[in-house]
């Protein structure tokens, strides 16, 4: 496993295997607003966000990973700013619970992108299928738990879109699905990792619980276009 990826996911998964899914320059990337409205920069610097700025428009809001937090030039007002944890697996995955669980595609982003919107998990887009794999559990027609892999690095896959309806939370279909996910990625010779908000400390919790293990605190920054 790579470590120095790690500093920068973003940036490293927009450069690699989801170069397809975004645009960029030499000091910025990000990935198409239909996609998931996330960008990073090549190192934190006042040219780089400027860099950035160039690949957006007007109004436009996107959600940045970093370890550093400097000021940004007047083109970016700052929306939101928190600490959160990147998490690898060390350990083998869990044994799946058994749940009734499908493979979502395309035809099924309009049910993933209304519970992203019910539930938050993070950026999610209509097109944020194209990421990677996405599993989620069915209550007739209505999607009520999903996870997905999100960004895509050398020996490394990432989980995300964690989330379960309100109604049926409680019932451990976060934790199936994610450990179907964590199973496959380690079949293939690959390390899975999450990112987690730190004062979710909820799903922190479940994580740990899991095996997984806090490797690195970032910080989550929203910033918007406003010139």
């Amino acid at each position: 496993m790579n470590e120095s990826l790690l500093n920068n996911p973003v940036w490293h998964s927009l450069g690699g295997a989801h170069a397809q899914l975004g645009q960029g320059n030499t000091l910025a990337r990000r990935y198409r607003q239909e996609v998931t409205p996330i960008g990073a920069v090549a190192e934190p610097t006042v040219a780089a966000y400027a860099a950035l700025a160039e690949l957006t428009q007007l109004g436009d809001v996107l959600y940045l990973g970093t370890s550093e937090i400097p000021p940004l030039p007047a083109c970016w007002v700052l929306e939101v700013e928190k600490p959160m944890l990147q998490m690898h697996l060390t350990k083998p995955a869990e044994t799946p619970a058994q749940v009734g669980f499908r493979e979502l595609d395309p035809g099924d982003s309009a049910r993933m992108v209304a519970l992203a919107e019910l539930t938050h998990p993070g950026p999610f887009g209509p097109e944020a299928w194209r990421m990677g794999r996405y599993i989620g559990v069915f209550e007739q027609d209505e999607l009520v738990a999903m996870a997905g892999q999100r960004f895509t690095l050398p020996g490394l896959r990432e989980i995300s879109a964690v989330c379960t309806h309100p109604e049926w939370q409680g019932r451990g279909l976060a934790r199936a699905l994610m450990n179907h996910l964590a199973a496959q990625i380690q079949r293939e010779g690959n390390t899975p990792f999450l990112h987690v908000v730190e004062e979710n400390q909820r799903a922190s919790g479940l994580y740990e619980r899991m095996g997984f293990v806090s490797a690195r605190r970032l910080w989550v920054r929203v910033i918007r276009r406003v010139e």
